[in-house]
């Protein structure tokens, strides 16, 4: 029995159009991964919710964006609630590919939460930007899949574990929290709009010991570049995915540079797994690369620990669009 399907399934390249007036070429895509008994699996969703609305910045300042007047949403539609509900996507200009999550608006600004992202867009104006929606627990592990993606046995019930964003390495799964779906009724509860980020790595913590369970998300392929933001000068864990639905080599990450970054893989085997027991990859300079890595394809929805030394200048790095 195969009980780890990874990835992107080409018939799930339905259509290519245009979508509510928006310049997205909409492909949809799936991914899915199974999760055998007692098991964790390290994973990521990267498929896209539909456009909210495309804009062109009119000027940055601080971690607010202006943009022009618009009749596709007014002031407080993207608010933040008890969890952040939308982001911006920089699809062009000096911070393309980046995102940053939406705090509050106006009816002609974005406040987003990464000065640090704002900081690289154009002060003046012109970047193209995309507002999405969050993928949440909810969305991405539905009620009505309940006994498919996740398990309500008392003592067994499904997890998933996020990781803390600390400067800080080998940190433990949970330590940003762990939610669980209590029941077919209340479902995720109080973490069910709990967002599940772009690139984000998650554990789906498998708590039965005799079924499997299987996580499948559909959505829109993204047409954008992914990048993203290397924090400088900290030795740092990050758990990331490439953010597309389809597999990439691991040179294509192009999160290596001459300080011995590091790619850690981890196994499905048990829980609790340690970074790198799926494999470790270590970049080596710009002629060697990744060494045995070079050669290596990162599965659609798989995620991998981002491990940086402290003499990492930091800065955007983009990964390479594999279609």
């Amino acid at each position: 029995m195969n009980i780890k399907k990874k990835g992107f399934a080409a018939a799930a390249l339905l259509l290519a159009s245009m979508a509510g007036g928006q310049a997205e070429a909409t492909v949809f895509a799936y991914v899915s991964e199974t999760v055998p008994p007692n098991s964790d699996v390290l994973t990521s969703v990267p498929v896209n919710n539909s456009v909210e609305v495309e804009l062109t910045t009119s000027g940055v300042a601080g971690s607010v964006i202006t943009v022009p007047n618009s009749p596709d949403f007014a002031a407080g539609d993207y608010n933040q609630a008890l969890y952040v509900k939308y982001y911006v996507r920089f699809i062009d200009g000096p911070a393309s590919g980046l995102w940053a999550s939406i705090t509050a608006n106006s009816e002609t600004t974005l406040t987003i939460d990464n000065a640090d992202v704002a900081a690289l867009a154009s002060a003046g104006g012109g970047d193209t930007i995309r507002v999405y929606a969050h993928h949440t627990l909810e969305s991405v592990f539905p009620k009505a899949q309940n006994g498919i993606s996740t398990i309500s046995t008392p003592g067994q019930q499904t997890q998933v574990l996020f990781y803390s964003d600390s400067d800080s390495q080998n940190k433990a799964p949970g330590s940003n929290g762990t939610a669980t779906f209590l029941s077919p009724v209340a479902g995720w509860g109080p973490n069910a709009s709990r967002p599940i980020l772009p690139e984000q790595g998650i554990i789906i913590r498998n708590r039965s010991l005799t079924e499997s369970i299987t996580f499948i998300k559909p959505g829109v392929a993204p047409d954008h570049e992914v990048s993203i933001l290397v924090k400088p000068g900290v030795a740092r864990d990050t758990a990331i995915g490439t953010g597309y639905p389809v597999n990439v080599l691991l040179p294509d990450t192009n999160l290596g540079s001459i300080i011995q970054n590091q790619i850690l893989f981890q196994t499905i085997a048990g829980q609790n797994n340690a970074p790198g027991n799926g494999g470790t990859f270590t970049y080596i300079n710009p002629i060697a690369n990744w060494t045995i890595g070079n050669t290596k394809e990162i599965a659609a929805n798989t995620a991998f620990i981002f491990r940086q030394p402290v003499t990492d200048a930091g800065g955007k790095r983009t990964i390479t669009k594999p279609y």
